[in-house]
Formats: C-alpha cells, sequence, structure tokens
C-alpha cells in the first residue's frame, strides 16, 4: 500500500461534527504513531501555537510531507486527538506562556529517530542539536502525550505498562494477550492492551462465536496497520462485527486521525475564533464610529465651501460697480434682502476673491460626490458587521504589513514623484519620513523645499551630481509638491523655500523633522495645481 501523505486527504475541517466522547484507542494509536513518526522524521520545527490550553499546533517543514503541515494536538482524558493538516486552527492574537515557552526550546530544530509509546499514547522524537552559539537548554526529546500535552525532555519517561519498552521503526515489542480473557473481555484491563472498544467488540463478537473474537485478538497481535474504521467517535483498527454500514472505512491512519480530530477539536476551535471574532468586531466597531465623526465633520467642512458660491455670485453680480483690481478687507453689495457685507482676503484683489470664492465652491462639490462615495462603502462594511461578518482588512490572523521594511521596493512613509523633466522628487509622509529625507535620502547637492512661516511636508529634488542643471518648471513642480502638504494647502498659491541640502541640518534634541536651515537658495510663490500629484506621482 501507498504510504505517501496526500496534503488533500489529511485537511482538517474545522467545522462542528457529531462524535462520542472516548480516549484513542491504544492500537490505532499505534498505527498512527508508526504511521506519524516515520513520516514527520527529518522535518523541521518551523513554529508553535497554542490555540488554547488543551491545543498545540506544530508548524512542520519537509519534503516529505509536501512543504509546511500543521500536526495538531489536543490533550485530554476523554476526547485526546493527534493528526496531521494542511490547515493552521485559529489562534488568539497573543501567543500564551507555554507556546512561548516552547517556541523558545524547539524552532529551528529538526525531529530524528521517532519512538512511541502505544499503551500509554505517547509520540516521542529524538531531537537536533541546538545551534553551537545559542544559550538554550539542550533537551533531547520532544513528548507528545495525548493526555498531558507537549513537553521537551531530557530522557523519555518510563512505559506503561511496567515492564513494555518504548518501540521504534526497528524494534517493535510483541502484543501477546491472553486468550483465557475471552471468558470475560469485560473485565480485561486497559494496560494490558485491552482498550475499552476492543472489550466492547470482544463481546460482539463472543455472541457469534468464540473463534471470531480470538481471531481479532490473534490479528491484533500481528499489529497490522491496513485498514482503519470510524464508528460513534471512535477509531479502530478492525471493522466493527455486525456494524459494518455504520463503520467509516480508512485506508491511511491519517486520515481517520484527521477525521477524528475533526470531531473533537471542532467545539473548542471555534470558541478561540469566536473570541477573536468578538474582539475585532469591538474594535471595528469602534473604527467605524471614528470614520462617521471624520466624515460629519468633513461633510460640514465641504458644504460650507459650497455655500460660498452664493457670495461669488453676489460679487459677480455687482462686479461692475466694484473696484475689480483693488485689495480689500471688506465690500457692501446689494443682495436679495438688502446690502450685504462680504469680507474679502486683503492680500488678493476683489475678482481674485471673487475667482477663488467660486474655486472653493467647486472644489466643494468634487468633494461632497467623493465622499458619499466613502459613506456608501461605510454604510456597506457596517452592514456587514451587523450581519456578524468581519470586512476583509479586519480579519483575525492577517498578517500586518512589516512598518520597517519597504514594500515592493518602496521608501518606507515617502511618496515618489517624477517631474516632467524627469527629476525624482520625495516627500516625506510623516515627521519620521521627513527625518528620514534630510539624513538618509538626501545628497548635498539635492535641493530641500519647505513652505515658509509654518509647517509642512519635506520634499527633495534629486540631481545626479553638483552640476546638474535643473529646469525651472521642475523646481516649481517640487514647490508645488511641498505646498499641496503644508499650512498653505487651502489657499490658491504657497510661498515656499528652496535650499541646497547640505545647507538643511536637523536639530539636536529636537522632535523627528526639526530641521535648521543655513542658507536659502531662494523663495517660490507657485500656483497650487492640486491635479499633479496624481499627475506626476509614482506609487
Amino acid at each position: 500500500m501507498d504510504r505517501t501523505c496526500n496534503p488533500v486527504q489529511v485537511r482538517l475541517s474545522f467545522r462542528r461534527r457529531t462524535g462520542g466522547a472516548s480516549p484513542v484507542d491504544s492500537h490505532f494509536f499505534r498505527c498512527l504513531a508508526r504511521r506519524l513518526g516515520t513520516l514527520c522524521s527529518g522535518a523541521r520545527l518551523d513554529n508553535i501555537y497554542a490555540p488554547n490550553s488543551e491545543v498545540t499546533t506544530l508548524v512542520l517543514g519537509h519534503p516529505a510531507i509536501r512543504d509546511r503541515k500543521f500536526l495538531v494536538l489536543r490533550a485530554h482524558r476523554q476526547q485526546p486527538s493527534l493528526a496531521l493538516s494542511a490547515e493552521k486552527p485559529p489562534n488568539p492574537q497573543n501567543a500564551p506562556a507555554r507556546a512561548m515557552w516552547l517556541r523558545k526550546r524547539l524552532r529551528n530544530r529538526r525531529l530524528l529517530e521517532p519512538y512511541w509509546d502505544w499503551q500509554g499514547r505517547r509520540l516521542a522524537w529524538r531531537l537536533s542539536p541546538v545551534a553551537p552559539d545559542s544559550d538554550e537548554p539542550e533537551h533531547q526529546f520532544l513528548l507528545i502525550d495525548l493526555r498531558e500535552g507537549c513537553d521537551v525532555v531530557d530522557s523519555l519517561p518510563a512505559p506503561e505498562p511496567v515492564g513494555a519498552a518504548w518501540e521504534t521503526d526497528r524494534a517493535e515489542a510483541p502484543w501477546a494477550p491472553n486468550p483465557a480473557v475471552l471468558d470475560d473481555p469485560a473485565s480485561g484491563l486497559a494496560e494490558e492492551g485491552l482498550t475499552p472498544a476492543l472489550r466492547r467488540e470482544l463481546v460482539r463478537r463472543l455472541e457469534d462465536s468464540r473463534e471470531t473474537a480470538a481471531g481479532l485478538l490473534d490479528e491484533l497481535a500481528m499489529s497490522r496497520c491496513d485498514s482503519f474504521f470510524i464508528r460513534s467517535g471512535e477509531a479502530v483498527v478492525w471493522r466493527p462485527y455486525g456494524l459494518e454500514e455504520e463503520a467509516a472505512p480508512f485506508d491511511d491512519a491519517l486520515d481517520a486521525a484527521a477525521e477524528l480530530a475533526g470531531m473533537r477539536l471542532d467545539p473548542h476551535l471555534e470558541r478561540v475564533a469566536g473570541r477573536e471574532e468578538s474582539k475585532a468586531q469591538k474594535s471595528q466597531r469602534k473604527k467605524f464610529s471614528r470614520a462617521r465623526k471624520a466624515m460629519a465633520a468633513e461633510e460640514k467642512r465641504l458644504e460650507t465651501m459650497r455655500e460660498e458660491r452664493e457670495i461669488a455670485q453676489l460679487l459677480k453680480a455687482a462686479m461692475h460697480t466694484l473696484p475689480r483690481r483693488e485689495k480689500l478687507a471688506e465690500v457692501t453689495v446689494d443682495g436679495p434682502e438688502g446690502p450685504v457685507t462680504i469680507p474679502l482676503d486683503p492680500s488678493r484683489t476683489v475678482a481674485e476673491n471673487m475667482d477663488r470664492l467660486f474655486r472653493r465652491a467647486a472644489k466643494g462639490d468634487r468633494g461632497i460626490s467623493m465622499l458619499q462615495a466613502r459613506q456608501e462603502e461605510l454604510s456597506r462594511q457596517e452592514e456587514l458587521l451587523q450581519a456578524g461578518r468581519l470586512p476583509a482588512p479586519a480579519r483575525q490572523n492577517q498578517r500586518k504589513p512589516d512598518k520597517s521594511v519597504g514594500q515592493s521596493g518602496k521608501l518606507q512613509g515617502i511618496a515618489r514623484f517624477r517631474t516632467d523633466d524627469g527629476f525624482l522628487a520625495l516627500r516625506g509622509k510623516n515627521a519620521r519620513a521627513n527625518h528620514s529625507l534630510a539624513t538618509r535620502h538626501a545628497s548635498p547637492f539635492d535641493y530641500w523645499f519647505h513652505a515658509e512661516d509654518g509647517p509642512g511636508a519635506h520634499v527633495v529634488l534629486k540631481r545626479d551630481h553638483a552640476g546638474q542643471e535643473v529646469p525651472e518648471r521642475s523646481l516649481e513642480q517640487a514647490a508645488v509638491l511641498a505646498g499641496l502638504k503644508s499650512w498653505q494647502e487651502g489657499s490658491d498659491k504657497a510661498r515656499i523655500m528652496c535650499a541646497l541640502c547640505k545647507h538643511v541640518s536637523p536639530v539636536k534634541g529636537g522632535s523627528p523633522g526639526q530641521v535648521t536651515v543655513e542658507q536659502v537658495e531662494r523663495s517660490l510663490l507657485v500656483d497650487l495645481d492640486a491635479t499633479l500629484e496624481a499627475r506626476l506621482a509614482m506609487d
């Protein structure tokens, strides 16, 4: 029979099933331990998880088991299970202390020779030595006990019963039951290999004939492992006599163990998943509530901008009576219900104020349209949460991107742009990124841009060498990129300083992003074109 492990066949299904409550039959465990111990010999222990106090998951890596497999143990007196799976059971967000203890002693070590104490339901592997430079204790064995759990020990404990021996793939102890047990099988001792499942089977067979029951004992004495059956939540190595139609047959102990684990693990793992799901749901509700408040504030701001269209219309209607080229703090015009005083920006002419009000109103229209789409998406996500389903980004067990490493070659926290003349411009997204720009990503001859008289993002325009000329258009585009992420972003124009990076240095003891500029090359007054970002963006 082909003993190759098929990952599809041994896939655990973590869904609820029904099954009885009984320990693993020792004769079945003998076949499982022999199969599992030999198959996993040579595997690397990549990681260890502990969904709860009873369940331990060992992540194995070995070509013989086709990539990583999960060896899932549930240690329990009445409903233990041990099986290989291609699926990782759900885990709590924070690993418990027991899992961390095992990781410290097992991670990256290999499973060597297997040993099994089949009547004691224990399986062990000798472990590869720890790394020479490691300060971890040199434990010799990984011990899996279906009753006590997973442990790392210096030597194998005494096997059960007294006088028995640990078996290996090269040395197995014969099992020779006393035929007298057939006189009263119900009184047989489990310590002698007469498990509850075997005693019940012998009673059924004795109802037919003594020879039928004796034949089963002879088969078990041969330790054959070529067929397995599950009935009423028990896995056995014999076909239940007279109950063949009720028993599910299996050709491989791994398949039978996976089926049994599906029956016994699911309710406990579902509780783990449920706890993590409820935490994620609570977090998601808070996130949605904050988003609603932010959207309400944004909607109020955009509506205020849209209302400026009425003021602009009043200015437009009265423009022929106003000094359109003068800079005034306010003007009075005729409104529908009488004279209306309109405050103006004194740094702009009356005509420029009118144009600015129209542009802001148009910007408010566009913003409202985009905001409505975001509100609809948020409503959809809230409906999913109400139905008990987490939106995909909030699902548990999703790995978060490593913040210390850039993704796909991008500079972490730094936006990249390419000017129309082909120059690379870098802009910080936060204070730490601004600090990184000034200290790590800029050459002394690069140009640095920042909004004057207020906070804003840092922009660095890269050059190949100190003598390279930069066209005016690229300088202005870099200045616009700085102005769009500064305190002047709501204005039509922005005043931006430009300096060589060699004249820009971080403030000692200051917060990230604070710099001292020793010499400014020039000051640029640029029109803030909001479409420039999207057109020049590389990311």
